[in-house]
Parts: structure tokens; C-alpha cells; sequence
């Protein structure tokens, strides 16, 4: 009986313990609740425009120093240098228990349909939710 006590205390902690970890992570992402502040201020850090020659700027950082998250401009010009436009990736923080993944959605960041577009003339346009 008390073994079985026991197992229950130990599945109920490592429950509270996943619980609070998936809480800590929406904290984490509801930092990045103003979009368009956040792209902006990415943009500011970001080497971007056709004088750089630069295809691809990527940046991971961290949340409450374990959510680690990505952000990619990545060019996709399409009238050459001149009307050169980025598209904008964000990878969302991830519970820590789901770190394991950061791997593959790091690498894959630019397959999906991007956050916002950044133009030439420096103004850019967020993707509808």
C-alpha cells in the first residue's frame, strides 16, 4: 500500500513539474505578444538590404535564460538588387521538456509560411493570424 502511495506522489509531482514547465513556456511566449515591436527591433540588430550580399540572418536566443527560440530573415529578392525583400521566421519558444526538438525546428525554420515581410524600403508587412 505504501509503495503504491508512493508512486502516485511521484507521478503527481512529475505531472505538477511538466505542468509548470508548459506554463513557464506561454509566459515566455506572451513576451513576444507585440509583433510588430519585436520584428522591428529584430530588424534593428539584422544585416539586411542588397549591399550586404546576405541571403540569411538567424539569431537564437532565450527566454528566462532556458526557452531558447530562433529568428531568421531570409531574402527572397524578386526583382533583383533593388527590390530585394526578406522574409521574417520565428520559432516559438518550447517547453523545456520538448527541448529535444529545438534541433530539427531550428533547422527546418525557413519551410514554413513567414511571420512578416520586410521590404527594400524598410517597411514590412505581418502575416495575418
Amino acid at each position: 500500500m505504501l509503495r503504491r502511495i508512493k508512486g502516485w506522489v511521484v507521478v503527481l509531482i512529475l505531472l505538477a513539474v511538466l505542468s509548470l514547465d508548459v506554463l513557464v513556456s506561454i509566459v515566455a511566449n506572451r513576451s513576444f505578444s507585440d509583433e510588430a515591436s519585436f520584428v522591428r527591433q529584430r530588424m534593428e540588430q539584422a544585416s539586411l538590404g542588397a549591399d550586404h550580399g546576405k541571403y540569411m540572418d538567424c539569431e537564437v536566443d532565450a527566454v528566462f535564460y532556458y526557452y531558447t527560440y530562433k529568428t531568421c530573415f531570409i531574402r527572397r529578392t524578386r526583382s533583383g538588387a533593388e527590390g530585394w525583400a526578406y522574409r521574417f521566421y520565428f520559432a516559438r519558444p518550447f517547453p523545456i521538456f520538448l527541448s529535444f526538438l529545438n534541433g530539427i525546428r531550428f533547422e527546418l525554420i525557413g519551410t514554413g509560411k513567414p511571420n512578416a515581410v520586410v521590404y527594400y524600403d524598410g517597411t514590412f508587412k505581418l502575416r495575418p493570424h
